[in-house]
């Protein structure tokens, strides 16, 4: 298992899923497991299940005024990689606000380059206090 190059960057990714609201007083409004989101790496759509789990995340994030909702993802480091990973932010941030009324500033997107295609197909929420 140490001579995978997954090994040390896995957990990382898997921890920002499950973060969550460490600002002072946050801890027991925001959410602490936001589900993560998975794209298919050809087809970057929003699919019945994505859309089933941005209502959720939407839902929590409506009841906190305050929180910030952090999306966040991987994109591999080439061209396409990088348009692939904004089109997957887009997408989310479009349906957060768009579908579930939750407003573009409160919606803080964030890619990530990587060069592994392995890790780029979650997306994954974070919130804190405005």
């Amino acid at each position: 298992m140490k001579n995978n190059p997954f090994f040390i960057i896995l957990p990382v990714v898997l921890l920002v899923a499950v973060h969550c609201c460490h600002a002072q007083g946050a801890a027991d409004k925001c959410p602490i497991n936001f589900p993560v989101i998975t794209f298919d790496p050809v087809n970057v759509t929003l699919t019945a299940a994505s859309k089933t789990r941005l209502k959720s995340i939407a839902t929590s994030i409506k009841k906190q005024p305050g929180t910030l909702l952090f999306v966040n993802t991987l994109g591999l480091s080439t061209k396409s990689g990088q348009n692939n990973c904004n089109r997957k932010l887009m997408l989310v941030k479009t349906y957060l606000s768009e579908v579930e009324g939750i407003r573009m500033n409160r919606i803080i997107v964030n890619c990530e380059f990587t060069d592994s295609v392995a890790l780029t197909n979650e997306v994954s929420f974070t919130c804190e206090q405005e």
